[in-house]
């Protein structure tokens, strides 16, 4: 699907034209141009050019996005912090005389005192420019999600991930087909590749991911701009469903172990647009 979009835009576009060193181009917006020049730069093929798109498009949607909303769920439910956010975001935009649009400065938004302040994370004092690791083991090895009483999540099952419906086995995560994981019922046919399986072991050490130093700046741009484009006021929690939750959310379990965990709770919020 990726590369059918890819080709699509290649027999629009041109490569010999002013847009080539343009900012944002309509059809590819700003990083997938960049991916598709790269990819021509280095005489990548076709398929190696998609692939890479198509994991720019997995890792965005399945990481940034969830923190995001984590964010802004935590912002809108503290009416003051979510003031003191605007405020800070406000003091580092400027609005262009010509095109009238408010523009954010990333380097002005990271050095603001509220973004620069320590965390007190569940006790834990956490100040400026602390080094984070957050391992996943522990979500792994969750019993509440992955135990079963024949088969503890501290051992090894190989039947844990794999569903058994009329006959047909599917991939599954918590009970649930993993939509999600796109991995999923092609590891059944090819788990005995080596390097299939070896893909699972990039993201940290030397392969940590670069994305991360722009995913960061994507997330505090967007909650600028939404903070101080919209007035939201939260009204409750809910299901995802709709109905009232009786809880905050918390880490949506299906998710434990593939990419960043959303709530499993909604908000429901009212919002007024300022400008």
């Amino acid at each position: 699907m990726c590369r059918r979009y890819l080709d699509a835009g290649d027999r629009e576009f041109d490569w010999n034209g002013p847009d080539v060193d343009t900012e944002w181009e309509p059809f590819m917006g700003l990083g997938w141009l960049g991916s598709r020049l790269l990819g021509r730069r280095m005489n990548l093929s076709p398929e190696t050019t998609a692939g890479m798109v198509a994991t720019v498009v997995f890792g965005t949607n399945a990481n940034s996005v969830p923190m995001l909303l984590w964010a802004m769920m935590e912002l809108i439910a503290d009416p003051e912090l979510y003031r003191a956010v605007r405020e800070e975001c406000l003091a580092a935009s400027s609005v262009d005389l010509v095109s009238r649009e408010r523009i954010f400065d990333p380097r002005s938004l990271l050095s603001k005192p509220l973004l620069q302040s320590p965390i007190d994370l569940d006790g834990h004092l956490l100040p400026p420019g602390s080094l984070i690791q957050a391992p996943s083991q522990i979500g792994q090895y969750n019993e509440a999600v992955w135990g079963t009483p024949e088969h503890p999540a501290s051992q090894f099952w190989a039947g844990r991930h794999l569903k058994h419906d009329g006959g047909k086995t599917q991939f599954t995560m918590t009970g649930k087909t993993s939509s999600f994981f796109p991995f999923g019922t092609y590891l059944l046919r090819v788990l005995y590749d080596c390097y299939f399986v070896d893909k699972f072991s990039t993201g940290g050490g030397p392969s940590i991911c670069p994305g991360r130093v722009f995913a960061k700046q994507e997330i505090l741009m967007t909650i600028a701009a939404l903070v101080t484009r919209f007035e939201i006021e939260m009204i409750d929690w809910v299901h995802p469903n709709g109905s009232k939750s009786d809880r905050p959310p918390q880490n949506d379990q299906s998710h434990i172990g593939a990419v960043g965990i959303p709530p499993d709770r909604d908000m429901k919020i009212r919002w007024m647009r300022l400008w």
